[in-house]
């Protein structure tokens, strides 16, 4: 019985493969012609539509939420392959300590379907210790070299919001 079962998750997935695969290649096509007629990338209203004509057609399943989530990350992959090919670029916020970077970096990430990363975070996770701990024990000359290195490091990636370390400690 679970082989069963699990045949026809298989024979789903290849379905949804064959399906995403089908309307991701759209949202490229709608990224080269929103490019070429100098279109705004995001449009949260067309979004909106869509979930409204899908949770009409979900109304009988207890699946619903969870369907809707799913297309929300259809959106933000969407807007990334779209974004992706109308600004193919880094995004790198500077700031002082507590000027909002990792607020607006990951709602930028989030509205563009690009990568994120703190570079502050970054530091700390290979570090294993906090930004002000570096500080304090090591200097602003230290951290700022490990600042670089992690930024020269996270740069290298394509289409990525970067948040660089802040002035103020």
């Amino acid at each position: 019985m679970l082989d069963l079962l699990r045949a026809e998750i298989d024979a789903c997935d290849k379905i949804l493969t064959e399906t995403l695969t089908r309307r991701l290649m759209a949202a490229a096509r709608i990224a080269a012609y929103k490019k070429e007629h100098s279109l705004a990338l995001y449009q949260p209203e067309r979004e909106a539509v869509i979930l409204n004509k899908i949770a009409e057609n979900l109304e009988s399943t207890p699946y619903a939420k969870h369907i809707q989530d799913f297309y929300r990350c259809i959106f933000r992959l969407s807007r990334g392959i779209q974004m992706k090919e109308v600004f193919p670029h880094n995004i790198v916020l500077i700031g002082f300590m507590g000027s909002g970077k990792t607020t607006v970096g990951q709602y930028l990430a989030d509205l563009s379907g690009y990568t994120y990363y703190d570079v502050d975070t970054i530091i700390e996770q290979q570090a294993g210790k906090s930004v002000s701990e570096i500080f304090s024990r090591y200097g602003e000359a230290a951290f700022r070299a490990l600042e670089r290195q992690t930024i020269d490091s996270v740069s290298n990636n394509e289409n990525a919001v970067i948040s660089c370390g802040g002035k103020g400690f």
